[in-house]
């Protein structure tokens, strides 16, 4: 009877002890996973993602450092007369080719009249103030004559042989048993010109400056002025 009795007892102590889970084994170590983020410190506007340093939403990287999204950092994120400076788009006046007798104004982004000189409205074209725009600035019957640029072009070879042209206009120049036409396009700031020979690509061309067209001949911009802007009859 007492047997009986202690074989539900027994029973029960041997379904106990056979569903506890496993202890670990006396002396063994348990290794936990280290984070691979405790030992990095990553720089402003970043965070550590499995070890390496990432630029918060919102943020690109940019030389190892991260900017706004909005934010420049070469360039080509910039428009085409602009240029990425401390990350911010700006004007770029090195891009821009003025006028003759214009200046670039980075805070206009735009090209002006240099000092000294005023735009006529009629002409479209900066001058000095004491030239004439139109009809309105003449006395009496008087006509104003049309302000233009023009430049004194030299060839020089076995002789110099220099010629007076206005913009949009060409001359021809007999050298060495032939003939060349050099035709401007346009007078700009910094005393500068464009110009074309034989209809060739453009070119440039500044002041004073000498250039070899031929093993013997040279080419070279001698003087700029203005012509007109004068009332007469």
């Amino acid at each position: 009877m007492r047997l009986k009795l202690l074989l539900p007892v027994i029973s029960l102590f041997l379904l106990v002890a056979c569903t506890q889970t496993p202890t670990t084994p006396t002396g063994e170590t348990v290794i936990e996973e280290k984070n691979p983020c405790s030992d990095i410190t990553c720089n402003k506007n970043q965070h550590c993602v499995n070890g390496n340093c990432v630029c918060d939403d919102g943020f690109k990287n940019c030389d190892d450092k991260c900017i706004k999204e909005t934010d420049c950092c070469t360039n080509k994120e910039c428009e085409k007369d602009e240029v990425c400076k401390d990350n911010k788009c700006i004007f770029d006046c090195e891009k821009i080719l003025c006028q003759y007798n214009e200046v670039c104004d980075e805070d206009l982004k735009k090209c002006v009249c240099k000092p000294g000189t005023r735009f006529c409205e009629y002409q479209k074209k900066c001058f000095e103030f004491d030239k004439c725009c139109d009809n309105y600035d003449c006395e009496g019957n008087k006509k104003c004559i049309i302000t233009k640029f023009s430049v004194n072009i030299c060839f020089e070879g076995e002789q110099t042989a220099c010629k007076w042209v206005g913009e949009n206009s060409f001359v021809y120049f007999n050298m060495f048993g032939k003939r060349y036409k050099f035709a401007l396009d346009k007078i700009y700031a910094n005393n500068e010109i464009k110009y074309s020979i034989d209809d060739a690509t453009l070119q440039r061309l500044k002041l004073r400056e000498r250039i070899k067209l031929q093993p013997r001949l040279y080419l070279y911009l001698q003087e700029i002025k203005e012509i007109g802007g004068i009332c007469e009859y």
